[in-house]
């Protein structure tokens, strides 16, 4: 729920989980805290906003910005992506944007969500610019990423679901041997990367609803599980 005015409303979230996983990358592990601040229409149709967070560690920082636009169950979404952890390798400097030296990365992103009747997610992304290139750095190689999530469960104050995901990369490049491989930025080679099953249960904590999820999580190409908790404040 939003603050609401005349114009525009203002919303944020906050979420505090142990470690951070992405398309079946482990992204950060420890405490972590992390934000969603944006501003959307009064309609909710368009939205603007940020979103980041860090770890208690200091190992991992991020600050990135996106716009959506969302009709009915469907949402089209642009995530301009800049992590400037202490330890990347790669460039990061803020406003770089040269397509052979940025370590920043935009995805798109076509969302559908189901209803109660039909509880399907479908998500398909791939990365249009920025550091997902070949190992030659000459080229964007646009690593994509499908997702099929399913409903298996819910009432009032519990969902579980089940989810898959594949990766898999729009341009093939060459690898150290010169071979000529499906490469993406999520492994070295197309396939699952995400087989997971989630339980989300709304605590109550006086006028507060805070959702608490617990997840595990396997990636079968690079043969390795993840427990996830978290538990998200929506502040206003």
């Amino acid at each position: 729920m939003g603050v609401v005015n005349a114009q525009a409303q203002l919303h944020m979230k906050t979420t505090l989980q142990n470690m951070i996983l992405w398309r079946g990358i482990e992204v950060a592990d420890g405490l972590i805290l992390s934000s969603d601040l944006s501003v959307s229409d009064p309609s909710g149709m368009f939205a603007a906003g940020f979103l980041g967070g860090a770890n208690t560690k200091g190992s991992y920082k991020e600050l990135s910005q996106y716009i959506a636009y969302t009709h009915g169950r469907f949402q089209i979404k642009v995530i301009d992506t800049y992590n400037f952890s202490p330890g990347a390798t790669y460039n990061n400097e803020f406003f770089n944007y040269k397509p052979d030296e940025t370590g920043r990365f935009m995805d798109l992103m076509v969302n559908y969500t189901g209803n109660r009747k039909f509880p399907l997610e479908l998500s398909l992304s791939t990365l249009i610019y920025g550091r997902d290139r070949d190992l030659y750095n000459s080229k964007n190689i646009y690593s994509s990423f499908v997702y099929v999530g399913y409903t298996i469960y819910q009432n009032e104050k519990l969902k579980v679901g089940s989810g898959v995901g594949t990766a898999f990369a729009l341009r093939n490049s060459r690898n150290e041997s010169g071979e000529m491989v499906n490469r993406t930025m999520y492994a070295e080679s197309a396939g699952i990367t995400q087989v997971s099953l989630n339980v989300i249960y709304k605590l109550q904590i006086m006028e507060y609803e805070i959702p608490l999820t617990v997840m595990t999580y396997w990636n079968p190409k690079s043969n390795q599980g993840f427990f996830y908790t978290g538990m998200q404040f929506n502040l206003f």
